[in-house]
């Protein structure tokens, strides 16, 4: 499994506003996937849950004033927030990706958990090789 990829789109639910518990309950036959790339990111940043939580409501918060920045025109200040978005995905050692910031600003959280699932279920079913694992 791909725990970045499951990490990125976890995080963004996070920040909508959900927990992992709720998130693990929503999920129950994910939950040891979910564990697993939630523990990834708590060692690639070096980080307890709690902090994670911090950093989730901190990206809330942050895309929040990037799209009041955006409506507002002040392209200074949205690109300003867009750098502080792309640096908290980067703490955790994942791509900023394109095109979350709506689902969190609105707290599409059904809808992420639904897109969450589908992921999850891809990842499941593509074969693993560990013949090419890294060195």
């Amino acid at each position: 499994m791909n725990e970045a990829k499951i990490a990125a789109p976890l995080l963004a639910i996070l920040a909508s506003g959900e927990t992992i518990e709720r998130v693990w309950t929503g999920l129950p036959m994910f939950k040891p996937q979910i564990e697993l790339a939630f523990d990834w990111m708590q060692s690639k940043a070096k980080c307890t849950a709690a902090e994670i939580g911090n950093r989730a409501i901190r990206l809330r918060e942050v895309v929040l004033k990037k799209d009041e920045a955006i409506r507002n025109r002040d392209w200074d200040l949205a690109a300003d927030m867009r750098a502080k978005e792309c640096a908290i995905y980067e703490f955790f050692g994942l791509d900023c990706p394109k095109g979350v910031s709506s689902a969190i600003q609105y707290g599409r959280i059904e809808e992420q958990i639904h897109n969450l699932s589908k992921l999850l279920n891809e990842t499941m079913n593509q074969p693993t090789d560990n013949s090419q694992e890294p060195n």
